[in-house]
């Protein structure tokens, strides 16, 4: 051995990741041989098991086929094995030498030697049982001197006749993927066996003769989907070639299903002899003398057939609800069926379009035996997500880390609490801030939604699978209804598979299908039924290799027994064929069965004692086992049976071995294969084949044993459990510890299983899991001895307040109220406050809050701080608090409170919380009084003690107090500032949106614009969404609609941005302020656009006034919402109800006191008063209601006093209509000139100034000064969006805009409509055609357009069929535009000779008498008109009625407009001349701004394209070199990161050419820097001259050095580019005297990215220089590829 162990390295062979491989020789005796060595300094624990487990599988083959190990020891801290050496070449190098030399391929003599020896080796190794599962090229070792192969690397050999592949990245699969087999990449329902090598020797064989793999590619999901649903080329040259049964040999051993390839080597080596025999007579073109004897195969392996029978139906409906999920949808799919119906199976069928679709399948169970373990299958199933993660390359896990951060926030870390995955993936992130319960709930719920929105995404679909959903918990089912209420665009499909039989009409499951059918989620169910008698006879017939006729029999017998249950099925074929009843038949290829035999053997129709009978078959330590992890579940860990069992890992799964080849249970992934006897702790695990093969290892535990069994279990995992495992595995060792504890005695222990009850309840209340708290604080309680409070008050307090809160979150409120009482009774009084504060959450989520008001006081009294009842005394003390804080020394000093220390008094700490709740209670009950006390009580005790997560929250409210009692403005926006920077400073988001929602609405508006709080409003509405507090979700989203109304926000655009928050209150239970929000701001916008009943009533189909206030009206929150916007709509719409609305402010100033609402609905009520008492003088209250109006105006002073635009828009409009009611004109138009002026973008105001104005101008009889306000206020209304005010108005003032004023029109009687006459009607169409013009014209934009649109409002007001407009164009007339019969036209540029003798298109003589005259002619008939009748234009027939008329602006002659009817005379009278005047006057001013916008417009696209231009010059410069005009190094190394990125999608091969110019820098010093240049010139024209495609980039890599991308370009079609471009280079004949041939040339490295293992771009770039380097050392002017560099390189160190 120890000579062996002496070697001498003769070359490296091979270099990967995993390990080294050199050829040596022994120092003593000079043999020839192989060393291997792990390619790291510190292998783990694995890596060195799998080191030694491939040198023990290798040994013990002992064939000729299979490397021969010879040493395994260590040397110099190093693992070292030592094989025989034959000699040999891997194939991949062959293949690689062949390929560079143009042979693809092996010659066939060469092919049927490897392969016929290959298929001994390998039966060599399926002997020893053991499968090899990596069959490559680069495995393979052949010696053509010996005519002798080996069979090499055993690294991930596997000893299990049957593994399930599970799904994991394809990066991470073991083995090489463009020869594994479909099963082996996860992604198929079947298991994997021996059948597999057979796959990958089928894909080495294609290699072999065609000189590529089956799939070429480099991306490695394609590879996958390629193995799973594409076909090799079997029409390539090669196979063509070949003797034509090869192609059926290679098709049978890469069909995609196992049992559809050969079935034993036996077979196969036959036709591979038959095959070359035919080949050697010369018969491979004309076909097989004979049939292939191998097709039909001997001496098979009994093997159930893994087909799915008889689910072609709901197999199709599955893929069809994918193909839905992949477009867009959500969906539940439900599949349903008796335990062994195949749920599981059907469902795996949707692997392969998952892989087509690059979708996600993750797969989580719930386990009968563990439901107290919350959203347990979703933690498994994104636990297996992230560890595909893990695999990918490190960019790859970075993008995903930052989706991750970005999409969780905050509440990354709660989320890492559940699945310690995601911190290795994203980072670790701190624990989220601790929330009342129903908080922490919404936050994870929500969490959860947004970690699903990263992963399921149209490109990759997510396919999320919970099996056995009968044991769901109803947190689980709870994320299940979150996660489908994406209905579109949520690409998930969530499959759930349960037993319909064990799934009752009040199971949870049923209940959140009808949920779900209510909200109208998308779902589908299917029920399994057992298989049909013809279904059972086709997998007989299938497994066991008969016809169905002759299988029917014995089926029927299975039908008979296992009633049709594919898994019973299963159980019992195997049964009867493991009892040596099925008997193989070689010579018929079949098997065969005594069905008599079979009818009396006493088989069990039931499939748990069959499955018992099974495991009772195995020895005696592995039954035992199989019971402990049977009670331990459905998966269990190797560790937790190790410990259980007193032995090491490798001894424990040694015990399991039998139960894993017997297949009653499998391992989780394939760790299992890499345990070290020397391993103490391991990560591998294992799960149970069927929860039938568990049911059946439980029942072998007798039922009196089974509590003993798991107290053991637990008492043994909590024994050997360190802090952090017993963290982790906390649930799982409680349960056990549970099942057991009625047999404790012991009262340190039941206490300490208390306390881990108590642990364990925490940990599932902060996962929102209220049910396994409740059931966990229960059991916690129930182990306490009698009057517990006594020896363990701190234990029983937290049990006890666990039980409560658990109790009412799950709606047992009578068990909480139970509860309160006795804490009360025996708790210390800082006890009794944490009691309190739990109670009084209960009440406020119940509704109740005059309860919680009442706790909350008695909580304060224990503390000492006892709250007043009576309403008067509670405002003289809220007086003396702010007296007192005013007299602080920091009452000023806002950067002070900001740096103030952390508050670290227990009792204050607890008062500050039960203020702060009772502040929000009293405040949503409408006790004002005691909300403003608590917030001065707040403030005062954080001034006094120190800051808290509170102290943002007192101190904003505190700023409202400061603005209310001082008018200080300024300091209390200083105030809510520094509020705001102290909750953004801490981690507690609920204080933080309180904080950040009330300053925008309390403080902010009063310094700053209104709109300014609209990002405030947005930012507290996301805080609140990350910590998923729906109720301040909802709060924040009526507070921000409400302004956003106040603003003016188009209103249709208003209403669907509610729409959408709706949508999120509503689907988070917040139905009240949903409620709140409609009736404040949806149903206000509704009736401003005219889509409610009546103009001034909220009352629609889907609302009612009514029923709102029926509902809500008790609450003075409500109340206030609700008549904020009545009150401006009652003004608005003249409502009826207005005064009793008016009369109502005080309520709206109460509930809402500093926000924009309360002066908004102020200026609206002193409107309404102020018009009713204009309207009415006399009326009997006129005294109360002008102190009323005076009140009123006294608060809009003070608020516009603050400097706020609104406001100061306020104070004058309404100071405008207390003067026009006075009929004081001068008064009114001057402060609705200043109310418009400071309205400016605010639309609502701008509108009703205009229509205030109007109205008042009307009244004194000024109708046309009236219209033009009317007409601007109509204008803004419909800029709003608000058509309904818009209908109204225009109905009331019609009259008034047509020129009519009407006496009384304030109120007017009748209909004006009616009675006007035909006068009437022409002038209103005059003026409305005004209006319609003036508005259209300015809206166009470019003078064509102007030019069209005036032409046809002409046409239509006029009544001609002719119509041209002349303008002055310096000396002479251009014709602009032209209507014909109602066809608009703007010739080309037309001049118009007024002194020519005539004009085909103008009378020029009446045009001549218009021009000097400058006055409008009108003739009723051209031809009869003494002045005009000669004209030549009448020459042509047309014209009859004419009309022009001058157009002249500032006094001087413009234009002239031209019109005439050629069917009636008289058409154009006198009254048309004034309109068209009018019209156009405004139509020259247009038309002037036209131009010069067009003007505008071609010089800014002059520029534009001068721009582009330049910038165009500038990319060019940045990416071409500046001497040689090639692309630079940047441009260069971008477009190789590019096409590296479309060779690897489209599967192509990419070349890189590295280039450098011989002896250049003696060249230099020879001939100069100048002449150097000019060298490199002529080198780059024909380098460039030398590409032979478009896609081809020649760049100046840097010097004298170039580089070429070669896209879609093999190694061997680069190395021709690359001596070609060597020959031009040399045909210039550039002399240079200092190189050896006298001329310039260049030594050329070429490297390509096919067949070799390229990672990167860089990894490229570096095999391309090394060949250059290479080159150069040969001699420089000649071509090295990358490979004969390499290999050059090998040959200089074994010379060295």
């Amino acid at each position: 051995m120890r000579a062996l162990i002496d070697y001498e390295i003769i070359e490296p062979l091979h270099a990967s990741a995993r390990s080294l491989v050199y050829r040596a020789c022994s120092t003593a005796e000079r043999a020839p041989l192989i060393v291997k060595i792990p390619n790291t300094d510190c292998p783990s624990h694995e890596e060195v098991s799998r080191f030694k487990r491939e040198f023990a599988l290798a040994r013990r083959c002992a064939h000729p086929g299979v490397v021969r190990p010879l040493a395994l020891a260590q040397q110099g801290g190093r693992w070292v094995m030592l094989q025989d050496d034959i000699g040999g070449t891997a194939l991949s190098v062959l293949l690689r030498d062949r390929a560079a030399a143009g042979q693809p391929g092996l010659a066939m003599d060469d092919f049927f030697a490897i392969a016929l020896q290959l298929c001994a080796a390998l039966d060599a190794v399926h002997g020893q049982g053991i499968i090899h599962h990596d069959i490559t090229p680069s495995n393979i070792v052949w010696s053509g001197a010996r005519r002798q192969l080996q069979l090499i690397d055993f690294g991930i050999a596997g000893e299990l006749a049957q593994e399930v592949q599970g799904i994991v990245h394809p990066y991470a699969l073991e083995g090489t993927l463009p020869y594994m087999a479909p099963e082996r990449t996860g992604r198929m329902n079947r298991r994997v066996d021996y059948r597999a090598d057979y796959y990958g020797l089928g894909a080495t064989c294609y290699e072999l003769v065609t000189g590529q793999p089956p799939f070429a590619g480099s991306d490695a999901m394609e590879l996958v989907h390629s193995h799973i649903a594409r076909v090799p080329d079997w029409s390539h040259p090669a196979l063509a070639a070949a003797p034509a049964a090869l192609t059926a040999i290679l098709r049978r051993l890469l069909e995609k299903n196992a049992e559809q390839r050969y079935q034993t080597l036996h077979a196969l080596a036959l036709d591979l002899q038959a095959c070359r025999a035919d080949a050697a007579a010369g018969a491979g073109d004309a076909g097989l003398a004979m049939p292939l004897a191998g097709l039909a195969d001997r001496h098979r392996p009994f093997n159930v057939s893994q087909r799915l029978y008889g689910r072609a139906r709901e197999t199709a409906a599955l893929l069809a609800a994918f193909e839905r999920t992949a477009s867009g949808a959500s969906e539940l799919l439900l599949v349903a069926g008796p335990a062994g119906s195949g749920k599981s199976a059907v469902v795996d069928e949707v692997q392969p379009a998952i892989v087509a679709r690059r979708g996600c399948f993750l797969s989580g169970k719930f386990d009968q035996y563990r439901r107290e373990v919350p959203y347990a299958p979703l933690i498994q199933a994104f636990q297996q997500l992230l560890q595909l993660l893990l695999s990918e390359p490190a960019p790859g896990v970075r993008r995903w880390a930052e989706r991750l951060r970005a999409a969780l926030g905050d509440s990354l870390g709660v989320l890492q609490e559940l699945i310690p995955e995601l911190a290795l993936v994203a980072g670790p992130a701190d624990a989220g801030a601790a929330l009342a319960p129903d908080q922490a709930q919404a936050r994870l719920d929500r969490a959860f939604q947004r970690l699903v929105q990263v992963f399921a995404t149209a490109e990759h679909p997510l396919v999320l699978f919970l099996d056995d959903l009968q044991w769901a918990d109803p947190p689980t089912l709870r994320l299940v209804e979150l996660f489908l209420r994406e209905r579109e665009g949520g690409h998930l499909l969530l499959i759930g598979a349960y037993r319909d039989n064990e799934v009752p009409a009040a199971h949870p499951l049923t209940g959140l299908w009808e949920r779900l059918q209510r909200q109208g989620a998308r779902l589908t169910r299917l029920a399994l039924a057992p298989l049909a008698e013809d279904d059972v006879a086709q997998l007989v017939a299938d497994s066991l290799h008969v016809p169905a006729e002759a299988a029917a029999p014995l089926a029927r017998l299975c039908q008979r027994k296992t009633g049709g249950n594919p898994f019973f099925l299963n159980q019992f074929l195997h049964a009867i064929h493991d009892a040596g009843q099925l008997v193989y038949q070689p010579a018929l290829d079949c098997w065969f069965w005594d069905l008599a035999v079979l009818e009396q053997a006493a088989y069990t129709d039931n499939v748990v004692e069959l499955l018992v009978e099974k495991i009772r078959r195995l020895p005696a330590p592995a039954q035992q086992l199989l019971q402990l992890a049977a009670a331990v579940g459905n998966q269990f860990r190797l560790d937790t049976l190790a410990v259980l069992v007193d032995a090491s890992p490798a001894q424990a799964q040694q015990t399991l071995w039998p139960a894993l080849r017997a297949g009653l249970i499998q391992p989780r992934d394939l760790r299992y294969k890499y345990l070290d006897a020397d391993t103490a702790g391991t990560d591998v695990s294992y799960r149970f084949l069927h929860d039938r093969v568990q049911q059946a290892a439980y029942a072998l535990v007798p039922a009196e044993a089974r509590a003993a069994l798991h107290l053991r279990i637990g008492r043994l995992l909590l024994r050997h459990a360190g802090e952090r495992q017993l963290e982790d595995e906390l649930f799982a060792i409680v349960e056990q510890l549970n099942l057991g504890r009625a047999l404790l005695d012991d009262a340190g222990e039941r206490l300490q299983l208390a306390q881990l009850n108590c642990r364990a309840g925490g940990k599932a209340r902060r996962s929102a899991a209220f049910q396994a708290t409740l059931e966990h604080m229960g059991i916690g309680l129930a182990l306490l001895p009698e009057q517990p409070w006594q020896a363990h008050g701190a234990l029983w307090l937290a049990l006890q307040l666990g039980v409560a809160e658990a109790a009412y979150l799950c709606g047992q409120f009578e068990r909480a109220e139970a509860i309160y009482p006795l804490i009360m009774g025996h708790a210390a009084p800082l006890e009794q406050v944490r009691c309190i504060a739990v109670q009084a959450h209960q009440y406020q989520l119940q509704g109740r809050l005059p309860d919680a008001i009442a706790v909350l006081r008695a909580g304060l009294a224990l503390l000492g701080m006892p709250v007043a009842h009576d309403v008067a005394e509670l405002s003289a003390r809220s007086d003396a608090l702010y007296a007192e804080i005013e007299r602080h020394p920091l009452a000023r000093d806002t950067q002070a409170l900001l740096d103030a220390p952390e508050l670290d008094d227990g009792p204050a700490l607890a008062a500050m919380q039960m203020m702060q709740s009772m502040w929000m209670a009293a405040y949503y009950a409408g006790q004002q009084e005691l909300s403003v006390h608590m917030v001065l009580s707040m403030t005062q005790l954080s001034m006094r003690t120190g800051t808290s997560d509170f102290s943002s929250v007192a101190y904003v409210g505190h700023a409202l107090m400061l603005a209310l009692r001082t008018d200080d403005m300024d300091l209390a926006y200083r105030f809510g500032e520094m509020a705001l920077a102290l909750a953004r400073r801490r981690a507690n988001l609920q204080t933080r949106t309180l904080t950040g929602l009330m300053f925008a609405a309390l403080c902010n508006h009063w310094v700053r614009s209104l709109r300014s709080s609209d990002a405030l409003y947005d930012e507290a509405f996301g805080w609140a969404l990350e910590i998923a507090d729906y109720v301040q979700v909802g709060v924040v989203a009526a507070v921000r609609a409400t302004d956003r109304l106040i603003l003016g926000d188009y209103l249709p655009e208003l209403k669907l941005a509610i729409a959408h928050d709706l949508l999120l209150m509503r689907a988070n239970g917040q139905q009240a302020m949903a409620d709140c929000c409609v009736a404040a701001a949806v149903q206000p916008i509704k009736c401003l656009m005219g889509q409610t009943a009546a103009g001034a009533s909220y009352d629609d189909e889907g609302f009612s006034e009514a029923r709102f206030l029926e509902r809500y009206g008790d609450s003075k929150l409500f109340r206030a919402y609700f008549l904020q916007g009545k009150i401006r709509n009652a003004f608005l719409f003249d409502g009826a109800d207005a005064e009793a609305l008016a009369g109502q402010l005080e309520l709206v100033a109460q509930m809402m006191r500093g926000q924009a609402k309360v002066p908004d609905a102020t200026f609206y009520a002193a409107l309404i008063w102020i018009r009713a008492l204009r309207r009415d003088p006399a009326r009997p209250d006129a005294p109360a209601v002008r102190e009323r109006i005076a009140a009123l105006q006294d608060k809009l002073a003070r608020w516009a006093a603050l400097g706020p635009a609104l406001f100061v828009a306020h104070h004058h409009l309404v100071l405008a209509e207390l003067a026009r009611g006075a009929q004081d004109l001068a008064l009114a138009t001057g402060h609705y000139q200043r109310g418009l002026d400071a309205a400016a973008g605010s639309v609502p105001l701008l509108a009703l100034g205009n229509e205030l104005c109007g109205e008042c101008w009307l009244e004194q009889g000024q109708p046309r000064v009236a219209t033009v306000y009317l007409t601007d206020a109509l204008a803004r209304y419909r800029q709003w969006g608000a058509d309904g005010k818009v209908s109204v108005m225009s109905a009331r003032l019609g009259p008034v805009l047509t020129g009519h004023a009407v006496a009384g029109w304030a109120a007017p009687s009748t209909p004006v409509w009616a009675t006007r006459g035909r006068a009437g009607a022409n002038a209103e169409l005059d003026l409305m055609t005004l209006l319609k013009a003036a508005q259209a014209l300015s809206h166009e934009v470019g003078l064509v357009h102007v030019l069209r649109r005036l032409i046809a409002i002409v046409c239509e007001n006029s009544g001609a069929q002719v119509a041209r407009l002349l303008l002055q164009d310096g000396a002479g007339w251009r014709l602009e535009v032209e209507a014909v019969d109602g066809m608009t036209a703007v010739p080309p540029a037309r001049t118009v000779e007024l002194d020519a003798a005539s004009d085909p298109m103008f009378p020029l003589s009446l045009l001549r008498y218009v021009a000097r005259s400058g006055a409008e002619v009108i003739e009723d008939n051209l031809a009869g008109s003494p002045r005009f009748a000669a004209d030549p234009y009448l020459r042509q027939p047309g014209a009859r009625s004419v009309m022009c008329m001058p157009i002249r602006q500032s006094g001087r002659l413009v234009g002239m407009l031209y019109l005439e009817n050629r069917l009636a005379e008289g058409t154009f009278t006198a009254g048309r001349v004034e309109f068209l005047r009018i019209l156009c006057a405004q139509a020259i001013t247009v038309i002037a701004n036209a131009r010069l916008y067009d003007s505008l417009e071609r010089r800014v696209a002059e520029r534009t394209a001068q721009l582009e231009e330049a910038n165009a010059r500038l990319v060019a410069l940045s990416v071409t070199d500046g001497l040689t005009g090639l692309a630079n190094r940047r441009h260069f190394d971008d477009v190789l990161r590019s096409e590296w990125a479309r060779a690897r999608r489209a599967g192509q091969p990419l070349a890189v050419l590295m280039i450098d110019v011989d002896y250049f820098k003696r060249y230099n010093d020879r001939y100069g820097h100048q002449t150097g240049d000019d060298c490199l010139i002529r080198v780059a024209q024909a380098l460039r001259g030398g590409a032979r495609r478009a896609a081809d980039l020649v760049a100046r890599y840097g010097g004298e050095e170039f580089a070429i991308v070669l896209p879609n370009a093999g190694a061997a079609e680069a190395a021709e580019v690359g001596q070609a471009l060597r020959a031009a280079i040399a045909q210039l004949a550039i002399a240079h005297a200092e190189a050896p041939g006298a001329i310039v040339t260049i030594s050329v490295g070429v490297a390509s990215a096919e067949g070799h293992g390229v990672t990167d771009t860089d990894a490229l770039l570096r095999l391309a220089d090394a060949a250059l380097y290479r080159a150069k050392h040969l001699g420089r002017n000649r071509v090295v590829l990358n490979d004969e560099g390499q290999e050059q390189a090998e040959a200089d160190r074994r010379h060295a």
